[in-house]
């Protein structure tokens, strides 16, 4: 059994601080083993999902927009799909 302290995703929405976001906490995210990583980033109005953490960094970068639906990834442990535009004007 999997200690409950172990993340399956991590969710974030951008601020102003966008850019550590996208790149500083993607990493860390990524060294830690986070199976899936979910950026809201209104600054570029799009919607971000990392997957598959491999030697500290995601293989897998998915991009969505507005009109489309952002899955949650099957390891995660819900089967839900996510409007994007739900998102970003969360």
């Amino acid at each position: 059994m999997e200690s409950p302290d172990v993340f399956r995703m991590v969710v974030e929405v951008t601020s102003s601080n966008w850019a550590d976001d996208l790149g500083t906490r993607t990493e860390c995210y990524a060294q830690a083993g986070v199976p899936a990583y979910l950026v809201v980033d209104r600054k570029h109005d799009e919607v971000l999902l990392h997957t598959g953490p491999e030697d500290g960094k995601y293989s897998v970068l998915q991009r969505f927009e507005r009109g489309q639906s952002v899955p949650v990834p099957e390891g995660v442990g819900v089967r839900v799909e996510l409007p994007a535009g739900t998102l970003l004007d969360g």
